[in-house]
């Protein structure tokens, strides 16, 4: 295994960021250097494939003049991620870091949000609960066109009483007068 602390970017071949054309088509770990400072160790199959179109590069030409890159040659393809993962670790550049993200990732919706956020629009039939869960269905292009004509609030109390209406009739069973 390779001494970590034997490894000087530094001293590795480099070119200046805007001589990217002619890095070597070589399987290598690379380092990004802002002067003399390490900010992003990455990995490659082929080193200039990579940064013809790297995912740091409009981030790091706005930076200036001073960024270099600097590569490892690598014999084994392989061994590329094992490398790469120990080099971030020992190194620590600031582009590697992953942010945490802001906020709650699993946000829970309390009875008082859902009832502020999703509340009913227009008369329910028969005042009944509604259900938990919207229902969908996608429609015939001209059926689609001509209900999304209809102003939301209008569009919503019109599918509501035609489904429910539909329902009623084909679905639901006839109530003690014979009536659906």
């Amino acid at each position: 295994m390779i001494a970590l602390e034997t490894i000087n970017p530094l001293t590795l071949p480099s070119l200046a960021l805007a001589d990217r054309k002619r890095l070597p088509n070589c399987v290598a770990v690379y380092f990004v250097l802002d002067g003399e400072s390490v900010v992003y160790v990455g990995r490659s199959v082929s080193l200039v494939r990579r940064w013809h179109n790297h995912h740091l590069l409009t981030r790091l030409q706005s930076r200036g003049a001073e960024i270099r890159l600097a590569w490892l040659e690598c014999s084994e393809p392989a061994l590329l991620p094992g490398i790469e993962a120990a080099l971030i670790e020992w190194f620590d550049p600031k582009f590697n870091r992953r942010v945490k993200p802001k906020g709650n990732p699993r946000p829970v919706q309390t009875e008082e949000f859902k009832a502020k956020r999703y509340h009913a629009v227009g008369e329910i039939p028969g005042n009944q609960p509604l259900a938990k869960k919207a229902t969908g269905v996608k429609l015939p292009v001209d059926v689609d066109a001509a209900i999304r004509a209809l102003p939301m609030k209008e569009r919503v109390m019109w599918l509501r009483r035609v489904i429910c209406n539909a329902a009623q009739a084909e679905l639901l069973e006839p109530d003690q007068d014979g009536a659906a």
